[in-house]
């Protein structure tokens, strides 16, 4: 996969959130299935992979990695936060055990994917 690969997706990933965001927001209407559950799908590799770019970017270190526990980590905090603490406090949000799966999905397809398409910003930095 190429450095335009993967920034690709990631631009492809942020334009179908905000897509989202803006048909729920002006109440346009979509499929319950895409309304309830593509942005939790989506948001974890969104999330993940602006960490991952954030840390690279502060520590210096281009060659970095998000291991599984980082991963596991910020899918605990979000699946709590999102399903069991906000919806106590907040009638906008429901728990929904499916939501944690989408986040879930999302997670493990950020884990597998990240070295292919952060290994392409690497090649092409060193060629730089």
């Amino acid at each position: 996969m190429t450095r335009s690969m993967g920034v690709m997706g990631l631009c492809i990933m942020t334009v179908a959130y905000l897509g989202l965001l803006s048909i729920k927001r002006f109440e346009l209407g979509l499929p319950d299935v895409l309304s309830s559950y593509l942005a939790d799908l989506i948001c974890m590799p969104l999330l993940l992979s602006s960490t991952l770019l954030l840390i690279r970017w502060i520590k210096h270190i281009p060659h970095f990695y998000l291991q599984i526990g980082h991963i596991a980590f910020v899918l605990c905090y979000v699946s709590i936060v999102f399903e069991y603490v906000l919806p106590r406090y907040h009638s906008t949000y429901t728990s929904d055990i499916l939501d944690i799966c989408c986040y879930a999905l999302g997670a493990t397809s950020f884990f597998f994917m990240q070295k292919r398409v952060f290994n392409s910003f690497d090649k092409a930095e060193a060629k730089v």
